[in-house]
């Protein structure tokens, strides 16, 4: 199965021609996502600050209530592009696709038949591999959906638990990293060691991550192939071939 795989689009809607073009001309089986599609900048702008100042973020800031309605077209764009093509596509929010309910009802309402697939807590089969993911930050720290999606250890851990049983070959989908060359943000880590510990408890076959803009490539954890395509906000992708674990990394 050829997969191509793609994460961080960030609102970037001047490439998704160029994205088109070259989905069409690779002609994967299916197109893995890993969250991010909004901006999410007012959001997390009054998160940071909230934080540094020892405060609580505030919800109905007027830049926060109008960037919604920028999230909704971000992802009429971003969605409605790849349903057009007629290759499934199994996605996962990015901490920025917050708040959770808004990413969920709205995608759930709009895409329940369509080619778009929501991989979260949920399992999918493709080829002979199962498939399943848990978008956000997973973290050691508390939970967070409203200015970010931020999902601790245990939760995540929880939510894949069916996945985990399973006793076919898996496909896990990650907006975290693990920690190691595919979180590095100039220099510094952004991950955690939870999101080690949750893909050697799993043990898929493969795993596709994103969050780390910079940090394209590929490495192993024990048996696990762990992919960062890059940010598509940059161009980036990967094709992954599952039969011999090829991977090519491009730009569109």
């Amino acid at each position: 199965m050829k997969i191509l795989a793609i994460s961080d689009f960030h609102g970037e809607t001047e490439l998704m021609n160029s994205l088109v073009e070259k989905i069409e001309d690779k002609s994967p089986d299916l197109i893995i996502f890993t969250g991010d599609v909004v901006k999410g900048q007012a959001r997390g702008d009054e998160w940071l600050s909230a934080q540094e100042e020892g405060r609580e973020p505030v919800k109905d800031k007027e830049e926060i209530l109008n960037e919604k309605n920028e999230d909704f077209k971000l992802y009429d764009e971003f969605y409605d592009t790849l349903d057009t093509l007629d290759i499934p596509v199994m996605c996962i929010p990015g901490n920025m696709d917050a708040p959770e309910d808004v990413f969920f009802s709205y995608l759930l309402g709009k895409y329940m038949r369509s080619n778009i697939k929501i991989a979260q807590e949920n399992i999918f089969e493709k080829e002979g591999y199962l498939i399943s993911g848990m978008g956000g930050e997973i973290t050691n720290g508390s939970k967070e959906d409203f200015f970010t999606l931020q999902y601790p250890y245990k939760e995540a851990d929880f939510a894949l638990r069916r996945f985990k049983y399973a006793p076919q070959k898996k496909i896990l989908l990650l907006h975290s990293p693990p920690t190691g060359q595919l979180d590095l943000d100039k220099g510094k880590h952004k991950s955690e060691d939870v999101v080690n510990e949750l893909i050697r408890d799993i043990k898929p076959e493969i795993v596709f991550c994103g969050h780390a803009h910079k940090a394209q490539g590929k490495e192993q954890i024990d048996k696990t192939l762990v992919v960062n395509p890059g940010a598509l906000k940059y161009g980036d992708f990967a094709v992954v071939n599952t039969e011999n674990k090829e991977v090519d990394f491009g730009t569109v």
